[in-house]
This record gives C-alpha cells, sequence and structure tokens, in this order.
C-alpha cells in the first residue's frame, strides 16, 4: 500500500488526537482548549470532545482551577514500557552497520564498566589494513575517544573522583598523563560535542566518539569510529566521519528518550 493509499485510511479525530498528545514535548506543561483549536485548525468543539475522550483514558488530565489540561499519567507509563523495552545493543547493531558501510572503517558502541571503557558492539571494516573488533575488552578511560567521552558528559563528581584516583599509564607518547591535562581535554571535549583520540592507546589508530544519552539526559553511552591514521585525516573526520557518529549517536539518543528532554 502506498503513502498516498495509507493516507486514505487516516482518521482525523485519531490523528488530532495525537497531535494533542504531542503538543506537550514543548515547554509547556499545561495548554488550554482554545490553545488546541487555534494549533491544529480544528473548532474548538471539536478540541473539548478529543480531549475529554484522552481524558477518560489517562493521556491527559484537566486542571479543576484553571480549565487547562497537562499530560496524563497514561502517556507517561507507556513512554515508561517503551524505555524498558528499547535494547541498546539492538539500535547499535543498526546504527554501527550503517556508519561501516558507509565509510568502511570499524564503528563501536562503548559503556563505561567499573571505571573502564568497554566495546559492546562492533562493526568492522573490511580494509586490509584495519581495526580488529574488540567487543568484551576494557581499557582505561582517558586514552580513547569512547572513555573519553564517558568522562567528560557523565556525573561531575564522579568524573573528578576518577581524575584524583586515576593511574596514567603511558602506551604511546600521545596518551595523556596529568590529571590537569586530563581536566583540560574533557573541558573541550563538552565544548566541542565530541572526542578525539590521537594515537593515545595504540600507535598508528586514530578514533572519534560522539555521546548516546536517553530519556534523563544522562550519558549511557558513546558511538565511536576508528581506523589508521593516513585514513582518518582531519579533512576526513570533519567532513565525513564526525557526521556520521553524530548522526547514529543522535538517533540512538532520540529512540532512549533523549529528545523529551529537548
Amino acid at each position: 500500500m502506498g503513502k498516498r493509499e495509507k493516507g486514505s485510511y487516516v482518521i482525523q479525530a485519531v490523528a488530532s488526537a495525537f497531535q494533542m498528545v504531542e503538543e506537550f514535548r514543548g515547554k509547556e506543561p499545561h495548554i488550554g482548549v482554545g490553545d488546541f483549536s487555534n494549533r491544529l485548525g480544528i473548532h474548538k468543539n471539536t478540541a473539548q470532545r478529543i480531549l475529554y475522550t484522552l481524558e477518560t483514558r489517562g493521556y491527559v488530565e484537566q486542571d479543576r482551577i484553571t480549565g487547562n489540561y497537562r499530560l496524563g499519567i497514561r502517556a507517561v507509563e507507556l513512554a515508561h514500557l517503551y524505555l524498558r523495552k528499547t535494547d541498546i545493543l539492538s539500535m547499535a547493531d543498526v546504527e554501527l552497520a550503517a556508519i561501516a558501510e558507509k565509510c568502511n572503517e570499524t564503528a563501536y558502541l562503548g559503556v563505561m564498566r567499573e571505571n573502564r571503557a568497554v566495546y559492546v558492539s562492533a562493526v568492522e571494516s573490511t580494509h586490509p589494513v584495519r581495526v580488529i573488533s574488540r567487543v568484551g575488552k576494557s581499557f582505561p578511560l582517558y586514552c580513547s575517544a569512547v572513555g573519553k567521552i564517558l568522562l567528560a558528559f557523565g556525573d561531575e563528581a564522579q568524573t573528578e573522583k576518577y581524575i584524583n584516583s586515576a593511574e596514567f599509564e603511558k602506551f604511546t607518547p600521545f596518551t595523556i598523563t596529568t590529571q590537569d591535562d586530563l581536566r583540560a581535554e574533557l573541558a573541550k571535549i563538552r565544548v566541542q560535542g565530541y572526542a578525539l583520540s590521537e594515537q593515545e592507546y595504540h600507535d598508528g589508530i586514530r578514533g572519534i566518539g560522539a555521546p548516546v544519552f536517553n530519556y534523563q539526559d544522562k550519558i549511557v553511552a558513546a558511538v565511536s569510529i576508528t581506523g589508521p591514521v593516513y585514513r582518518l585525516t582531519e579533512e576526513r573526520i570533519n567532513q565525513e566521519l564526525l557526521p556520521l557518529a553524530h548522526k547514529a549517536a543522535s538517533e540512538m539518543s532520540r529512540r532512549l528518550g533523549w529528545s523529551l528532554m529537548r
């Protein structure tokens, strides 16, 4: 069935009901009947009847003093049900595969476990020279794009606690080895919204990372693209790879409910 055919099956009253619920995505906690009528372009009586129907089902609630409406508990319950059943690894499989298909570099999803960064999903490049998948392997937070993203956007107190207790091992000439350098790096990442790893854990390997947030505006993972330095040039990172990483991370964040915070 094509889009035009499907459009002929749309029930306008149902569509209007969903539009009303979606109006609460803005910053207004309470919306009046007249506002709904104007925004949806429907008669005020029609708006009132739809709101009454939504109220009987628990999707909106009416303030008995002002007469305006707010989002109901049933809508919140459904949102939490969706979030509980959302599998981040299933989302990652799709998004990482899309990255690898478009740029043919290894793409990862990383999380924090016991003050270490861990890759939990990966799709490898098909280049003869490539970063080999290390799913399940843990490594220090301070010397990778994934780890630095998780620190930069994580809880400030926990990040500072980590910095103060970290034992900085020097893996390459480029590894960050002081608390002040790490703090400066994390501050830079917060401003620019992404992280770079410049051969900090392995010689000749460069990586980028972008944050994945949940509905509580908390970071839960990081999307990373890694490869040899000679392929991951500054120009290619800026023009191709960063947009891909940000797009994947943003889509995963959206599906985890982060859009509710915007």
